[in-house]
C-alpha cells in the first residue's frame, strides 16, 4: 500500500474514531445521554463497526512487528488490557464485558500502530487534518442539516455536529484543540490548515455550550502561553513551574468535594455541578459493595438491571455514567484495576516531565499536555477506556510515544515550535 494512501485511510479512520463510528444521516441515533456510549444500537451500526475494523486490521497487520514491540513497551497498559478481559470472570454481564473488551483491545492496538507507524510530526499533522475535517463537517451539518447537527432533546438548540451528543462533541474537540495548538507545521499547506483549524475547533466548542470544555480550553491556552515563556527561560524554572502546577492540581482534587461546588455556583451553575456530586456519592455506595474488583468492564450501567438500578432509582433519572473517569474505572474494575491504570498513567507522566526537562518543543509538550488534559477532564467527565474512541486511541498512542520516543527535534526549534501560538 502506498504511504500516501495509508495516511489518507488513517486520517479517515481517525475521524470515525472521533465519532465512535457513528455516521450521521446514514445511521442516525436518538439524541440522548445514553447515545454518548455509542453502543451500536442497530444492525447497520454493527456492520459499520465491523467494516471499519476490517480496514483498520489490514493496516495493523502490515505493521505487526511494530505492534508487538509497542505492546511490550507499555507494560502497565498491557496489564490493564489483560485485566479488562479477566473482569469477565466476575462481571454482572460476562458476554457484554467480553464484547466490549474485544473492541477496547482493538482500539488499544490501533493506538500503538498509530504511534509506532508514524513519527510524532506525522501523527500531529494527521490529527490536525482530522480535527479540521471534523469541525468543518460539524458546522456544515449544524447550518445546512440542523435536524442532524443540532440537539433537539435534552439541550435544545446546541451544536452536536457529527457526534452523538454535545458533551461528546465538546470533549473530542477539546483534545483536538490541544494537539492543533501544539503542532508546528513545516509546509505552507499545513500552516494554512492549522490557522483555519484553531478558530473552527473553538467555534464548535463554543457551539456545544459546554462550560466545562470552555473553562478547560482557557486553561489550555494559559498552559501553552506558559510553555512559550518557558522556552525562553532556564530548565530549573520549568521544573519548578511544573511541580507547582502538579501540586495545585493535586490540591484541587483533594478539595473538589467542598470547594468545587462553590466555584461552579460562582460561574452560574448549580452547587451539585448539574447533579454530579449526587452521582459521585451514589457511585461510591455501589463501589463499596465490590471495592476490590468492581462489577466488570462495561457491565455496570445496565439501566434498571443490576446495581445501576439502585443509583437510578435513588437519583430518579437515567444516570448513564459516573461523570468521573477514575470513579468509572473503580466502579467497573475495582481498586485493583484503578491502581494498575494509575501506575501506567503516572509512569508516563513522569517520563513526559523528564522530556520537558530536556527541551520545550512540540514533541515534548504534546504528550505532557495530553496526559494533563486527561487527568483534569476526567475529574468531572468520563473519557477513559471507551472502545472505538479517539481519546483512548490518543492516550495509548501517547504512552507508546513516551515508551519508545522518536528522535527529538534540534534545540534550535524550541522557540519556533511555539510561534504559531500568536494566532490565538
Amino acid at each position: 500500500m502506498d504511504a500516501t494512501v495509508e495516511e489518507t485511510v488513517t486520517v479517515a479512520l481517525l475521524i470515525l474514531f472521533l465519532t465512535h463510528f457513528h455516521i450521521p444521516i446514514i445511521e442516525p441515533v436518538e439524541s440522548s445521554l445514553f447515545a454518548a456510549a455509542s453502543d451500536d444500537q442497530t444492525a447497520l451500526g454493527q456492520w459499520i463497526t465491523l467494516s471499519i475494523w476490517a480496514i483498520a486490521s489490514i493496516l495493523m497487520l502490515r505493521s505487526y512487528r511494530r505492534l508487538l514491540i509497542g505492546f511490550r513497551g507499555i507494560f502497565w497498559s498491557t496489564v490493564f488490557a489483560a485485566f479488562v478481559v479477566m473482569s469477565a470472570a466476575w462481571s454482572q454481564d460476562a458476554s457484554l464485558t467480553l464484547h466490549k473488551a474485544a473492541f477496547l483491545i482493538l482500539t488499544t492496538l490501533f493506538g500503538i500502530y498509530f504511534a509506532r507507524r508514524y513519527p510524532i510530526e506525522s501523527q500531529m499533522r494527521m490529527i490536525c487534518i482530522a480535527g479540521l475535517s471534523a469541525s468543518l463537517l460539524s458546522l456544515a451539518l449544524a447550518i445546512f442539516l440542523p435536524q442532524y447537527g443540532m440537539d433537539h432533546d435534552a439541550h435544545e438548540g446546541v451544536l452536536v455536529g457529527i457526534f452523538t451528543q454535545k458533551n461528546v462533541c465538546a470533549r473530542e474537540m477539546l483534545f483536538l484543540f490541544a494537539t492543533v495548538v501544539t503542532y508546528k507545521p513545516f509546509s505552507s499547506r499545513m500552516k494554512l490548515c492549522r490557522i483555519v483549524a484553531v478558530p473552527t475547533i473553538l467555534l464548535v466548542i463554543a457551539g456545544t455550550g459546554s462550560k466545562t470544555a470552555l473553562l478547560i480550553t482557557v486553561a489550555v491556552c494559559s498552559l501553552f502561553a506558559l510553555f512559550a515563556l518557558c522556552a525562553r527561560i532556564s530548565r530549573g524554572i520549568i521544573v519548578t513551574a511544573g511541580a507547582i502546577g502538579l501540586s495545585l492540581v493535586s490540591i484541587g482534587c483533594l478539595l473538589a468535594n467542598s470547594a468545587l461546588p462553590r466555584l461552579v455556583q460562582m460561574l452560574g451553575r448549580d452547587g451539585t455541578m448539574t447533579g454530579r456530586t449526587e452521582i459521585w456519592r451514589a457511585v461510591l455506595v455501589s463501589i463499596m459493595k465490590h471495592p476490590l474488583l468492581g462489577y466488570g468492564f462495561s457491565a455496570f450501567w445496565l439501566s434498571l438491571q443490576g446495581e445501576s438500578a439502585n443509583i437510578i432509582l435513588a437519583l430518579r433519572w437515567a444516570v448513564p455514567a459516573a461523570h468521573n473517569g477514575f470513579l468509572e474505572i473503580w466502579l467497573q474494575l475495582g481498586l485493583l484495576g484503578l491502581l494498575i491504570f494509575l501506575a501506567g498513567f503516572f509512569f508516563a507522566l513522569h517520563t513526559a516531565i523528564r522530556g520537558l526537562r530536556r527541551g520545550v518543543c512540540a514533541e515534548t509538550i504534546w504528550p505532557f499536555a495530553t496526559l494533563l488534559l486527561t487527568l483534569v477532564y476526567n475529574l468531572d467527565e468520563s473519557s477513559l477506556m471507551q472502545p472505538n474512541d479517539f481519546l483512548w486511541l490518543l492516550y495509548v498512542a501517547t504512552l507508546a510515544n513516551l515508551a519508545a520516543p522518536h528522535p527529538m527535534v534540534k534545540v534550535d526549534t524550541r522557540v519556533t515550535a511555539l510561534q504559531p501560538l500568536h494566532i490565538l
